[in-house]
């Protein structure tokens, strides 16, 4: 008996286990940490905004290279759009784990911020659709023609500050319509329960299950990706007798495979961008195929079919449609449900892809350190190339500059073993 670092994985309202392994490091516990927030007049500080993206202990080179980009990013654009200023410091780390500041500088653009609310809201979707993400696509696509191979340090050093930028421009967006998100689904909840009262056993947020995006277009893909293992029984076998460190290995045996796992790879690089935490530190999963291979060998085990994805889609178009009939004697009722409800599932829709995109500036960012990384490590300053998450950014610099720190291999294991402590821990909101 022990407690588990356990894989998991959720579709079709089911939670799959993909492997489970005994936690050995546990060093540190809740009653030993000390939780010491800065002190300044009459500040708040909270996690309950940010879990969703920062529910680990943070790298010391995310906190010195990427997340100040953010900060300063999300503090510009909502200032400037809302007249929300968050209070200096916007953030403080206690104990590896991120907190945001709570306070908001009073100016008079605050006085207008319903003003401003609804004019966003009446077009802001349209806004990230059209705008954002296209010019964001087209920055992603620019930094992934940049040749890290032949560059000299200095200029993957700049490209690594320009991945860090577009991440903080797009990372500010997406905090920005979260909130319009969260607003008309706050709404919609509220109209909803008000509408039908006790008249309705539904609850609103089965009506916005369903809503196609790019997290859903992926889990459609890896199904199709199943689906055809399943039906090649060599490749089926493969799955299902071999651990999946060895499925790669034993599929470029034979050219079934080989077909196989150029459509996997395919779906790699188109959706394999997507990361679990925003720290820098953690691998993509292109980096770690084996992942994807687990959920497919979980799909392949628990037959899950396209009928049953068919039928679920099928089952929410009923209960919208059923929903509507409740209220289609009274047309006043209708129409506002109607408005109201395409509001909410259009910010719905961007809720879900608004992670997808976000996500993609990170293997960039870290192929681009990983590069460096494996540069001092040949180079003896280093003892692995992971090793450069662990740096600061000023030293990272220095590095590269040809001015190198005195120590550093030792700091090193030092900011490893406290941060591997840091990870037993369960910060307070």
């Amino acid at each position: 008996d022990s407690a588990q670092d356990i894989e998991w994985a959720f579709h079709a309202n089911k939670i799959y286990i993909l492997q489970s392994r005994p936690i050995t490091s546990i060093s540190e516990s809740n009653s030993t940490a000390q939780w010491h927030f800065p002190e300044y007049p009459k500040a708040y500080w909270s996690r309950q905004f940010i879990y969703e993206w920062f529910r680990a202990p943070l790298s010391p080179l995310f906190v010195s290279l990427q997340l100040p980009v953010l900060m300063t990013c999300l503090q510009t654009l909502l200032c400037r759009r809302l007249g929300v200023c968050i209070k200096l410091p916007v953030t403080c780390i206690i104990n590896g784990y991120l907190y945001i500041r709570g306070n908001i500088s009073f100016s008079l653009r605050l006085v207008l911020l319903p003003y401003y609310f609804w004019k966003d809201l009446n077009y802001i979707d349209k806004f990230w659709r059209e705008k954002i993400v296209p010019e964001h696509l087209t920055k992603i696509a620019a930094l992934k023609s940049f040749d890290i191979r032949s560059a000299t340090s200095e200029a993957i050093l700049e490209h690594i500050n320009q991945a860090c930028k577009t991440n903080g421009e797009y990372f500010a967006w997406n905090i920005y319509t979260g909130i319009f998100c969260i607003v008309t689904e706050l709404i919609f909840a509220k109209y909803y329960k008000k509408l039908f009262n006790q008249s309705t056993s539904i609850e609103y947020t089965k009506l916005l299950e369903g809503i196609e995006s790019k997290s859903a277009e992926a889990d459609q893909e890896l199904l199709k990706l199943a689906h055809l293992a399943e039906n090649i029984d060599a490749i089926k076998t493969v799955f299902l007798e071999k651990d999946v460190e060895e499925v790669i290995p034993y599929l470029e045996k034979f050219s079934e495979g080989n077909e196989f796992l150029n459509q996997f790879y395919n779906f790699q690089e188109n959706y394999g961008h997507q990361i679990f935490d925003i720290d820098i530190i953690d691998p993509t999963l292109q980096e770690e195929p084996t992942k994807t291979l687990s959920l497919i060998k979980s799909y392949i085990s628990q037959e899950i079919g396209f009928e049953k994805m068919r039928d679920q889609k099928n089952q929410q178009k009923n209960i919208i449609e059923s929903t509507r009939q409740k209220i289609k004697n009274t047309p006043l009722k209708l129409i506002l449900f109607d408005k109201i409800f395409g509001i909410t599932r259009r910010y719905a829709s961007i809720r879900e892809n608004r992670p997808f995109y976000l996500h993609m500036g990170w293997p960039i960012l870290r192929k681009s350190l990983l590069e460096l990384g494996t540069r001092f490590e040949n180079s003896a300053l280093i003892s692995f190339r992971e090793d450069i998450f662990f740096l600061t950014n000023d030293e990272l610099i220095d590095i590269v500059y040809g001015r190198h720190p005195e120590g550093l291999k030792q700091l090193i294991i030092e900011r490893k073993e406290l941060w591997q402590s840091q990870k037993q821990l369960n910060p307070p909101d």
